[in-house]
């Protein structure tokens, strides 16, 4: 997966600055776990310190490819539906399920679904999310978040669509979440997380949403990141039998140390394979 891409930048920080512990990671907007899978196929010691998703249906997913059959929560059916009441969760994606509609699963799917929740320490609903949730000694927060306001394989669909404009309320515009958790936490002074990795389609950059796309590294660059954005990284070309073609953005914490620095360790091999454009 293309996502291997930025997990070797990430691996170069490890093993340059030789960390004893494992990489501490949050994978927002989880979905089924590319980014941990990326993590495991580069060879990179980590701990997932908390998932980001509220589709359960990709909770389950994510629990059994990256766990296997683990034992279902204990609990009994009105247990669960008590601790879930105070999380949103959604069964399309799209929109939050109703109390009934969670009432209406057997206890079984409950116990499986609050199972995956608590063993992926799950944060659920990401506009719940407070950046006091987010512990001060995290290395990566990845963040692929939806693309469906800017797919091109969406135009007819999209084209009205406001993409990523702040305050939209469209489905891509849950970036802008990720900004309010960060900036939650640089007002109060604490510890931001050292990587950021977006990950999304192509037409982020293009003409109708690059305005938008550059608020937000405008915003990270003010909170004390500095950002390479990687265009049509394809999927073929990093060893995946899939034509996928994305562009992501690596955002470092230069209070800590350079991008120049981590960008000296990339191997030679891989050098030549990834359009960079730079942005401050």
């Amino acid at each position: 997966m293309v996502v291997i891409r930025g997990a070797l930048y990430v691996k170069n920080y490890v093993e340059w600055k030789e960390i004893e512990n494992m990489l501490r990671v949050i994978e927002a907007f989880s979905g089924i776990g590319a980014q941990k899978q990326a993590l495991l196929d580069s060879g990179i010691e980590h701990e997932i310190i908390n998932t980001i998703e509220w589709d359960i249906n990709a909770i389950y997913a994510y629990d059994k490819m990256h766990n296997g059959d683990k034992e279902p929560s204990k609990h009994s059916k009105p247990e669960i539906l008590e601790k879930l009441s105070n999380l949103t969760l959604s069964s399309n994606g799209k929109n939050p399920m109703k109390e009934k509609t969670l009432s209406r699963m057997n206890e079984e799917k409950l116990q499986r679904l609050y199972g995956a929740i608590e063993r992926n320490r799950n944060l659920c609903d990401i506009t719940k999310v407070k950046g006091e949730d987010i512990p001060d000694d995290i290395d990566l927060l990845t963040y692929s978040f939806p693309c469906q306001d800017l797919s091109q394989a969406s135009i007819f669909q999209n084209k009205d669509s406001k993409g990523i404009e702040k305050g939209a309320g469209t489905r891509s515009g849950l970036l802008w979440e990720v900004e309010r958790i960060l900036q939650e936490k640089f007002y109060k002074k604490e510890t931001l997380p050292k990587f950021l990795l977006m990950e999304n389609v192509n037409a982020i950059n293009s003409p109708k949403h690059n305005k938008n796309f550059y608020t937000w590294q405008t915003e990270l660059n003010r909170m004390g990141y500095e950002n390479r954005i990687y265009e049509r990284l394809n999927a073929i070309d990093f060893g995946v039998p899939q034509k996928r073609s994305r562009t992501f953005m690596l955002s470092v914490r230069i209070d800590k140390f350079s991008y120049e620095e981590v960008a000296t360790k990339i191997p030679d091999k891989f050098k030549s394979r990834v359009p960079l454009i730079t942005t401050n």
